[in-house]
């Protein structure tokens, strides 16, 4: 019964992604329109929020990933869920670069600490069950990039709507994490130091070289959404970035998937 509901708790865990993505992106394709749009903030401070919010959202977990490891899996996911849902709370109220900066290291804080903590609930699952639930986890999130834009486009959301909208989304996903009581949220002792720096290196190779991919996909919701915007005369065009990296992201992974 305990085995039943702690996978029970990972399937809505994915289930939760795609909630949580369609959010996350029903907002992030404007942030910089938003931001830049604000004469007390302006293009250079939005620019540099931005790279604030990516340097710790790529970088924190370093620190984050440990720090999940002390306090388990959930309890970092639901931590992070919450730092989320309060930054994408206070965009709108935004009317200074303090609280421009301020959104970027809610937001930053709290993608470093969700999304590790999530692949390491992910990894709790049984050896059979987990490369299959970690693909579903991949469509799960791009189909929440495909929701998220879709629906801020059909629905024609404003900004300020579109921010709203993702923070109770993003609030209720945190919710709902905090009401489950998975059996299984394995902890290490292991000293932080000793986590940090164990590395895998063909893992780490890896890793590097996906640096010029990391580069490309801030453009997803940096100069991009910004640039396809003003071509096409409206706020609403930036979300045909995600929109269209959704779908794409879909169809090759079940293409990949169905063949294997």
């Amino acid at each position: 019964m305990k085995d039943t509901f702690a996978h029970a708790s990972l399937d809505g865990l994915v289930l939760s992604q795609a909630a949580m993505n369609a959010a996350h992106f029903l907002a992030l394709p404007v942030l910089a329109l938003h931001l830049a749009a604000i004469p007390a903030v302006g293009p250079s401070v939005a620019g540099l929020a931005l790279g604030l919010f990516l340097a710790i959202a790529r970088i924190g977990p370093l620190v984050t990933g440990p720090l999940a490891d002390r306090v388990g899996a959930w309890g970092a996911i639901r931590v992070g869920l919450a730092l989320r849902a309060t930054g994408l709370a206070v965009v709108p109220f935004v009317d200074s670069t303090s609280k421009a900066y301020l959104v970027a290291l809610l937001l930053g804080v709290g993608v470093a600490l969700h999304e590790p903590a999530v692949y390491g609930a992910l990894g709790t699952a049984d050896t059979d069950k987990r490369d299959r639930l970690l693909l579903r986890h991949v469509q799960a999130l791009n189909l929440g990039c495909v929701i998220g834009p879709g629906l801020a486009l059909l629905a024609g959301l404003s900004t300020s709507t579109s921010f709203h909208i993702a923070a109770a989304a993003t609030a209720g996903v945190t919710v709902w994490a905090c009401m489950q009581r998975p059996h299984l949220t394995p902890r290490t002792h292991q000293l932080t130091r000793g986590s940090v720096f164990t590395f895998d290196r063909p893992y780490v190779l890896f890793a590097m070289s996906l640096i010029p991919f990391w580069t490309l996909f801030a453009q997803l919701f940096s100069a991009l959404p910004i640039l396809i915007a003003d071509a096409g005369g409206s706020d609403s065009w930036a979300q045909t970035v995600i929109l269209i990296n959704g779908l794409v992201g879909f169809a090759v992974v079940l293409l990949i998937s169905t063949e294997s």
